[in-house]
């Protein structure tokens, strides 16, 4: 699995969204996180979209919910505005689906952020921006136990 938000090929520096990339990208925030802000994901959005990106925001409605839109969007990339569990639950979903699946971007929003901070994601909603901007993609190593 591939993490980021971006096309396969972009170098680094180069922005991936002005009128190349075809396909929309979904935030999908989880407004039960530990520290859900409406604001930075509005912010995020925005800056995207001021750069020709295709951006929606959907709010997640409850447990499982998160796993469903992974599972079955159309998209070319979704991110994830939640905490680990959020981004836990995205997986899950996106395992479930045939290649080639949407790229996953985090927005850390739980309480920890494990996972955001052991990729090094900056904290700052204009950097994080950045980041998805910019293409940076890294495999995502994933475990399973019992199932």
């Amino acid at each position: 699995m591939r993490i980021g938000c971006g096309t396969g090929g972009s170098k680094p520096g180069a922005d991936v969204c002005p009128g190349q990339l075809s396909g929309r990208i979904v935030i999908v925030a989880n407004p039960g996180a530990g520290k859900h802000d409406r604001n930075t994901i509005n912010f995020i959005a925005e800056k995207m979209r001021r750069r020709e990106c295709r951006v929606e925001v959907i709010e997640s409605q409850g447990a499982g919910h998160i796993g469903e839109i992974a599972r079955t969007i159309d998209a070319r990339a979704i991110l994830i505005a939640g905490g680990d569990g959020s981004i836990n639950e995205a997986i899950a979903g996106l395992l479930k689906r045939s290649r080639p699946r949407p790229l996953l971007g985090i927005i850390p929003q739980g309480t920890a952020n494990v996972l955001g901070h052991d990729l090094g994601l900056p904290s700052s909603p204009s950097d994080l921006a950045d980041v998805f901007l910019r293409g940076r993609i890294a495999p995502l190593h994933l475990g399973l136990a019992n199932g």
